[in-house]
């Protein structure tokens, strides 16, 4: 059994994580990759990208390595990870993901946790790239009409701007309306990017709009 071992920041990886997991899906059996964090590395960074085919939501944090091949874990053994590293909050060191077929484990100084993998068709990650690369990158002149976004997703993207080192400034949040029916794109820093469709307020009730296409294939 061959072992990948990928060094990072742990501030990084916890913060990418606490950013991410939010947009998991809520208990969807019918689309269980809605269910998954999805790790992939582009060079020496490491992606994180999650969906619940309303949203997505994708982190980069850099590594020392690539990983072998793209894999996936349950959101809530992601959790189980994030949770040694809530535990060791204040530790500005190194955290090693160690890769394997069949598990990923977290190893920080003498602490370490471990949840079993399973890899998930490259066909979902290439989904979302797609989706993203779609986002509207300027105001649209012409957006129209009342819209909300869920408070959970909101919440998620302010507490990412801030960093745990209380001496850096909150990173600017910027959001990008690309129309009525279209995807919110939202960005922290160069690290985290979002896609969010807008809920349509209309006559006093709340509505979802649409999911692209796109995310619909991803979620069957």
């Amino acid at each position: 059994m061959t072992t990948t071992t990928i060094d990072m920041h742990a501030a990084d990886l916890r913060r990418a994580l606490h950013a991410v997991l939010p947009f998991t899906g809520q208990d969807d059996s019918e689309h269980p990759a809605m269910l998954r964090v999805h790790l992939a590395t582009i060079g020496r960074r490491l992606t994180l990208t999650t969906s619940d085919r309303y949203t997505i939501a994708h982190a980069v944090i850099l590594a020392d390595q690539a990983m072998p091949s793209p894999a996936s874990i349950n959101a809530d053994d992601a959790r189980v990870l994030l949770a040694l590293l809530d535990s060791k909050k204040e530790d500005r060191g190194t955290v090693q993901l160690e890769v394997t077929d069949s598990r990923i484990a977290i190893a920080l100084h003498d602490s370490r946790a471990e949840v079993r993998r399973r890899d998930w068709e490259g066909r979902v990650v290439d989904q979302f790239h797609k989706i993203l690369a779609k986002l509207p990158t300027k105001d649209a002149a012409d957006l129209s009409g009342m819209v909300a976004i869920q408070p959970r997703y909101l919440t998620a993207i302010a507490a990412a701007s801030v960093s745990d080192d209380e001496q850096w400034m909150p990173d600017p949040v910027r959001m990008c309306f690309g129309g009525p029916n279209e995807p919110i794109r939202a960005e922290v820093g160069d690290w985290l990017l979002a896609a969010i469709m807008p809920v349509r307020v209309a006559q006093g009730a709340d509505a979802h709009v649409a999911a692209p296409q796109l995310a619909e294939q991803v979620a069957r």
